[in-house]
């Protein structure tokens, strides 16, 4: 048996086992057999979406993750998709800075609030003394000469 015929056979016999375990509906079905059938493993993805540490996400959570983002596009108006599009490509212009900065500050102000009525400002100021002198003694050990730890 050739080696391709052979993987192939690995494939199918994952995808025995996958459609087991995650609910999915016909189309999902559909499109994962579609898939496998042209050499791929139901672990991976044709979107090259990985984890976060780098294992690739199996085929139909990506296919989930590309719906849901899909669904959130097409819910944009269409300056909002200009600015996502811009923001993605790294195009973005001065105008879309600032709506940006001015959301961050209307929220960091809602945030602030949220803690003072809680009273957790305290702490909150304390946990971000701590991050910065962190920030800092690292910034400074990275100009130095010391061995970093990666």
């Amino acid at each position: 048996m050739d080696k391709v015929n052979e993987l192939q056979e690995i494939f199918l016999a994952e995808l025995d086992e996958y459609e087991a375990d995650p609910p999915m509906t016909d189309e999902e079905r559909s499109l994962l057999l579609e898939w496998v059938q042209s050499g791929h493993s139901v672990h991976d993805n044709p979107y090259m979406g990985v984890y976060e540490g780098g294992v690739p996400i199996d085929f139909i959570n990506a296919h989930r993750d590309m719906e849901e983002m899909d669904r959130e596009f097409e819910a944009l108006s269409d300056e909002e998709r200009g600015r996502f599009v811009r923001k993605w490509y790294h195009e973005e212009t001065v105008d879309d800075l600032r709506l940006e900065i001015d959301e961050l500050s209307s929220r960091l102000g809602v945030y602030e609030w949220v803690l003072r009525k809680y009273h957790l400002i305290e702490i909150a100021d304390a946990e971000y003394e701590e991050a910065r002198q962190r920030r800092i003694s690292f910034e400074l050990s990275i100009d130095s000469d010391e061995e970093v730890p990666f």
